[in-house]
């Protein structure tokens, strides 16, 4: 054999040895980017990347290598990435998310600010379809508001979380901008009637006491728009997003005729379990009190005497029990601290009902 295939076949061995590396590395790379999908934690790490060239290269003996470890580490890293944005994709591509509206509304800019574009996303007509999409499981995970700044909360999906027994698992706002929306040409003289969301309505309601119009609510701002679409008349209009507009051929004819504006909508992600990740600080639970004087004010001295920040409370009526409700309650901290496990014992041990209902990052 010659010198020259002697080396050659060395260059094979080194060469076997770095393909079972690279298998390795990658196989490793999987787990760190499924580590951070499941807690929410940003793919892309810069400073450990600088870190990753900078040890290497301190490692070589010959410091003429120095600048090729560099860009052969370099290109590792790029195609690590590659790969890995490759799996999220196909793995967000097998989630299904259900949201209420249509294209256009504001829960599917929720759901596309918190989700990106990747998963699969399909909307139902009800808050309460949301829920059995999840039950019934049609749909890995739900959006649906819970909360706006100007007009309060939304009960029905207060009472739903607790009927179906689904969690809370995220949350994203949106600053909300109600516009009237109608057929192109249409002016203001020409409205009567106006079909929105009643949420919607009420965020506009300076707005549309000084008009005598109709308002009439509807399923959605979004379906709102595809109704004026449907109707095509010029005497009717619709109030919601410039989206919804967009997409329905309309146009707006007043822009953000909210009473306030800043007006933000929480929304939340629901899902069927409890998810525990690296960033959560919020809880959410639902409680209610034996009828007895005194005993909220028990229940709430229990976040005080642990430490705890309330961050929200409502209340909604206990169907069948007149003046006894249900406490929803959202508090600061870490299910896994000994401060948090003893108050929610507490709150448990002096509760007529109890149930952690989310385990999330606060916005």
């Amino acid at each position: 054999m010659s010198y020259l295939e002697d080396v050659r076949e060395e260059i094979d061995k080194v060469d076997k040895v770095l393909t079972q590396q690279f298998e390795k590395r990658m196989e490793l790379v999987t787990e760190v980017f499924k580590y951070k999908i499941k807690n929410n934690i940003k793919i892309l790490n810069s400073t450990r990347e600088g870190e990753i060239i900078r040890k290497n290269t301190d490692l070589l003996k010959n410091k003429d290598l120095e600048p090729y470890l560099k860009e052969f580490f370099i290109k590792i890293l790029d195609l690590s990435k590659s790969f890995q944005n490759h799996e999220i994709n196909q793995a967000k591509s097998q989630i299904k998310v259900s949201y209420q509206g249509t294209t256009g509304s504001f829960s599917e800019q929720a759901l596309l600010e918190y989700f990106g574009d990747e998963v699969n996303s399909y909307p139902v007509k009800k808050f309460e379809d949301v829920f059995k999409e999840l039950k019934e499981g049609n749909a890995n995970y739900g959006v649906v508001p819970i909360e706006n700044s100007s007009t309060g909360a939304i009960n029905e999906v207060y009472d739903l979380l607790r009927k179906y027994g689904l969690y809370i698992v995220g949350n994203t706002a949106l600053k909300i901008n109600q516009n009237l929306i109608g057929l192109k040409g249409s002016k203001l003289e020409d409205i009567r009637e106006i079909y929105s969301h009643p949420q919607a309505l009420d965020q506009c309601s300076e707005f549309l006491k000084k008009r005598d119009w109709a308002t009439i609510p509807y399923h959605n701002t979004a379906m709102a728009a595809e109704l004026i679409k449907k109707k095509n008349v010029n005497y009717i209009a619709a109030i919601g997003s410039k989206k919804a507009a967009e997409f329905n051929g309309l146009e707006i004819i007043k822009e953000n005729i909210n009473d306030n504006n800043n007006n933000y909508t929480r929304f939340v992600i629901i899902g069927k379990t409890i998810e525990t990740k690296d960033d959560n600080n919020a809880i959410s639970l639902v409680f209610s009190n034996p009828h007895k004087p005194g005993a909220l004010y028990d229940s709430l001295a229990i976040f005080k005497r642990n430490n705890l920040n309330m961050i929200r409370i409502e209340s909604r009526p206990i169907i069948d029990s007149p003046w006894e409700y249900f406490f929803y309650v959202d508090l600061e901290g870490d299910i896994n601290k000994d401060n948090v496990k003893k108050a929610l014992s507490e709150i448990e041990s002096n509760s007529n009902y109890f149930k952690v209902l989310g385990y999330y990052k606060n916005i």
